[in-house]
């Protein structure tokens, strides 16, 4: 659940979930895996402090895209750079997208976080690829949490929620009051506005410009 934002301070490639998310988060997978014991069943990138609770996690020492990911809810906020990565070299998110899509081919079911408007054109193709995604959540400029707990300041550009294997139904329940939720027809591979409104600027945490953008005839 780490992930870096290069543009901020590039000194650490571990930036950590608010609470805004992972609540919302939490009561889908919960609700999806009918169980009351536990929400979320996968971190498999995240520190061995475990910050999302979930009940099995994989830290870096781990090597979660190299782990079974088994028949299980997961929440994936992966890491965006490699540490002494130079301007050029290729970035991890690639290798998280396909082994996310790899995982939910197979059964596992949950949500993958990645930044809006930096993703290279064969990664997107790669994020649209599987017929399990069923919404796009899309969050804003939220700000992470640094490895001492203090809220930073947001990355220059929006991050959205992919979602794969969970209805749009339980999303919508869940987080349209706070971020756009935006279905998805698998097989067109296309956004469709959930609402004609696309809920731009809800209760001032989501601007026009961070929405997803116009498509076709919407």
């Amino acid at each position: 659940m780490t992930s870096a934002v290069p543009e901020k301070t590039g000194r650490s490639n571990e930036w950590f979930t608010p609470e805004l998310v992972l609540g919302p988060v939490r009561e889908v997978c919960s609700a999806i895996a009918w169980r009351r014991d536990v929400d979320i069943e996968l971190d498999p990138c995240t520190t061995s402090d475990n910050p999302v609770g979930a009940e099995t996690f994989y830290t870096k020492d781990d090597d979660g895209l190299s782990m079974d990911w088994g028949k299980r809810s997961f929440f994936c906020n992966p890491p965006y750079s490699r540490p002494g990565q130079k301007r050029g070299d290729p970035a991890p998110t690639y290798d998280w997208i396909r082994k996310c899509l790899s995982a939910v081919d197979r059964g596992a079911f949950g949500f993958l976080l990645l930044p809006a408007n930096r993703l290279e054109m064969p990664q997107r193709m790669e994020v649209y690829s599987s017929a399990n995604l069923t919404a796009e959540v899309w969050l804003g400029k939220i700000e992470f949490i640094d490895e001492w707990g203090n809220i930073g300041k947001a990355p220059p550009y929006p991050s959205v929620l992919y979602v794969y294997g969970i209805p749009l139904g339980h999303l919508v329940e869940t987080f349209a009051d706070t971020f756009t939720v935006v279905g998805v027809d698998a097989s067109y591979a296309r956004p469709i506005p959930w609402k004609a409104e696309r809920q731009a600027e809800k209760a001032g945490k989501t601007r026009a410009r961070d929405l997803p953008p116009k498509r076709g005839n919407e």
